[in-house]
């Protein structure tokens, strides 16, 4: 019996999630009198600037206190950012769904996603498996409703993955890193006129290809489950295992980003490869047809 790698895989870190071990985010002290003369970039981590940074600081996710000096922008990405009223910071303050503590008089500040929440060093069970079922909600019932209007199309690109799996991955892969510098451009550009609106329009097509593709990864991983384990169910009970087998993984603290970005940049590439399910050509309306 041969299995597809998109069954191994999820099989493979479903049985990782089961230990249930966690991380703790790691502290990055620059103390006081400490110089740096480049830019500073942190993933996940709980940076503390004491002393001096001669360059742009970015962060993606942990919390970042600034109580030194920063010559250059500082930009946050989904974590926490404090900054302390004797800190001095040249450039831009720019946060992304991340609060900001500091001071109400400091200049320079842009919020682009005007979030109030508040991401927590260390999440409990009880948080996490909240926000996990959240999740498998909003995502089984966006993916039921996307599949009920467009069914040929969700099926068009989970067959792509199932049966072209490795160039839809090299085609995520550089359409992935494409979206990545086009958005780490646009927020460097940020304080230019043109910077805010590239970001969303970057944005807003980056979203709407993942979702998209997102869903035909599940529709994907539901075909393999029906086929294999679950002979006996219906496809809507598989889909619903898949994606409650996706979000185990995803919560994976080493495994769980791994698995994400491997899941998006499948997303991305078959919604490419397949022009959102239709299999048109790019500047024609023929289509490509699939052989039984």
């Amino acid at each position: 019996m041969r299995y597809s790698p998109l069954t191994v895989l999820a099989v493979l870190g479903f049985a990782l999630s089961l230990t249930g071990y966690s991380q703790e985010l790691t502290r990055i002290d620059i103390p006081f009198g400490k110089e740096l003369s480049h830019g500073y970039f942190t993933y996940k981590k709980n940076l503390h600037i004491e002393g001096g940074i001669e360059g742009d600081v970015f962060c993606l996710g942990g919390r970042t206190t600034v109580t030194g000096r920063i010559e250059g922008n500082i930009i946050m990405v989904s974590g926490t950012l404090e900054v302390a009223p004797e800190a001095k910071i040249t450039g831009k303050i720019i946060t992304i769904g991340s609060p900001f503590i500091g001071p109400k008089s400091i200049s320079g500040w842009y919020d682009i996603s005007m979030k109030d929440t508040y991401y927590p060093e260390h999440l409990t069970t009880l948080e996490s498996l909240k926000r996990c079922i959240f999740r498998v909600m909003f995502v089984f019932l966006f993916g039921s409703l996307l599949i009920c209007l467009k069914p040929k199309n969700i099926r068009t690109a989970g067959l792509e993955i199932r049966t072209d799996w490795i160039p839809t991955f090299f085609v995520g892969s550089f359409l992935a890193i494409a979206f990545i510098l086009s958005l780490f451009g646009a927020l460097f550009f940020f304080s230019e006129p043109i910077g805010p609106i590239l970001f969303v329009v970057l944005s807003c097509v980056m979203t709407l290809t993942a979702l998209f593709g997102l869903v035909a990864v599940y529709e994907a991983i539901a075909y393999n489950l029906k086929k294999h384990i679950m002979k006996k169910w219906g496809f809507v009970h598989a889909f619903l295992a898949a994606v409650l087998l996706c979000e185990f993984l995803f919560m994976l603290p080493i495994l769980g980003p791994v698995i994400q970005l491997i899941a998006f940049i499948f997303a991305v590439g078959t919604t490419l490869t397949t022009r959102f399910g239709t299999n048109k050509g790019w500047f024609t309306q023929s289509k490509k047809v699939w052989s039984a």
